[in-house]
C-alpha cells in the first residue's frame, strides 16, 4: 500500500478546487513546483530516513533518499522525479568517513501530503461544552494524543513477544515518541486557555491479545481511522482560522502520515502470520469499518469554526473518496 499515492489522489479529487478558491469544474490541481536538490548525505541522514520509511539502509532507493530530503527541505511531498543519482557515504572499521555521500535529484513536487495526522478528530463525540468550546476540543485531543502514547508502548512489546522485524518494532517505539511530542504541543495550548489536560485513562490489565486480535485492530484503528485523519490534518492545517493551531496540526502531521503507512505496513506483515481464515477475519472488519467512515466523518463538521468550518458534505465527501482508493489497493 503506497499511502501517499491514495492520500494524494483524494485530496487532490476533493480538496484541491475549494483550496485553489476555483469552481469544481474548473482545471484545479494541487500546487506545485520544480524542484532540485543536491545535497551531502551523511550516515545519520540515512539513519534517520531508514526509520522514517522502514527500510534497511542497504535498501533505500535513490527516489525514496530524494523523497525524505525534499521533504525535509521544503516541506511538500515529492512526485514523478526526472533523474536521480545517489553515492552513499563510506566509513572505515572505525567509523571515519572515507568517501562523502551525496544524493542529487530533480522532479515535481507537490504541496498536498506533508500534512497528516491519527485520529484526533474523533473527539468531537466527547466534548463536554462549556464557555471555551475549541478549548475542550484540544483538551479532549490532548487526552488522546497522550493515550496514543501508551498504544504505541504496547503494541512495539506485542510484536516484540510475536518475534516481529525489528523494524516493525522500532518504528512503534519511534512513532510513540511522536505521540508524546504532539501531546506536548496541545497542552500547550490548552494551558494558555487556562484550562488542564488529565492523564489518560489506561484500561485493567487485560489478558495477552491474540496476533488475531491485534492485526483487527490494526487493520480498524490503523489502516482506516489513522489513514482517514492525515486528510482530517490537512484539513486542519490549511483552513484553521487560528496560526497557532495550523502551526501544531502542521508539525504533528508529518508523524502521523508515517504512522498511517506504518498501520499498512504493519497489515501486510500480519498477513504473512494469519491463516486464510483469519485473513478473512481481518477484512471483514476493515470492510465494515469503511462502510461506516463516510457517515462518522460528517461528525467533524461538529467541531469549532476555528479548526475551519468546513461542512459535514466535504468531510464525508473525502471519506467516500477514501475508501473507494483504499479499497482498489488492498485488493491489489
Amino acid at each position: 500500500m503506497d499511502l501517499r499515492r491514495a492520500l494524494l489522489s483524494t485530496l487532490a479529487a476533493v480538496l484541491a478546487p475549494t483550496l485553489a478558491g476555483c469552481p469544481s469544474t474548473w482545471n484545479c490541481h494541487p500546487p506545485e513546483e520544480d524542484f532540485e536538490v543536491d545535497a551531502v548525505l551523511t550516515v545519520e541522514t540515512l539513519e534517520k530516513i531508514s526509520t522514517e520509511w522502514g527500510v534497511e539502509q542497504g535498501q533505500l532507493t535513490c527516489d525514496q533518499i530524494c523523497s525524505a530530503h525534499y521533504q525535509e527541505m521544503q516541506g511538500w511531498s515529492a512526485g514523478a522525479l526526472d533523474s536521480c543519482e545517489l553515492t552513499p557515504p563510506m566509513v572505515d572499521e572505525d567509523g571515519a568517513v572515507t568517501q562523502e555521500g551525496r544524493i542529487t535529484c530533480a522532479g515535481t513536487g507537490y504541496e498536498y501530503l506533508c500534512k497528516g495526522r491519527r485520529p484526533l478528530g474523533y473527539v468531537e463525540a466527547q466534548l463536554e461544552g462549556g464557555a471555551d468550546a475549541v478549548g475542550q476540543a484540544l483538551v479532549a485531543m490532548a487526552v488522546l494524543e497522550a493515550a496514543s502514547v501508551l498504544a504505541f508502548d504496547e503494541l512495539a512489546e506485542q510484536l516484540e513477544g510475536f518475534g516481529a522485524p525489528a523494524q516493525l518494532v522500532a518504528r512503534c517505539r519511534a512513532a510513540s515518541k511522536d505521540e508524546r511530542r504532539h501531546a506536548r504541543l496541545l497542552t500547550v495550548l490548552v494551558e494558555s486557555r487556562g484550562l488542564a489536560v488529565p492523564a489518560p485513562r489506561t484500561r485493567v490489565e487485560a489478558e495477552t491479545s491474540t496476533l488475531l486480535e491485534i492485526a483487527e485492530h490494526n487493520a480498524v484503528e490503523g489502516c482506516v481511522g489513522e489513514t482517514f485523519a492525515a486528510l482530517v490534518a490537512h484539513v486542519f492545517a490549511e483552513r484553521s482560522t487560528s496560526p497557532a493551531l495550523r502551526r501544531v496540526f502542521a508539525t504533528i502531521a508529518e508523524d502521523e502520515a508515517r504512522h498511517g503507512q506504518l498501520a499498512w505496513d504493519l497489515r501486510a506483515y500480519f498477513g504473512t502470520r494469519l491463516s486464510l481464515a483469519e485473513r478473512a477475519q481481518v477484512d471483514a472488519a476493515q470492510a465494515r469499518a469503511l462502510a461506516e467512515l463516510p457517515e462518522r466523518a460528517r461528525r467533524f463538521a461538529e467541531l469549532p469554526a476555528e479548526f475551519g468550518g468546513t461542512s459535514a458534505a466535504t468531510f464525508e465527501a473525502l471519506a467516500t473518496t477514501l475508501t473507494g482508493y483504499l479499497r482498489v489497493e488492498s485488493a491489489a
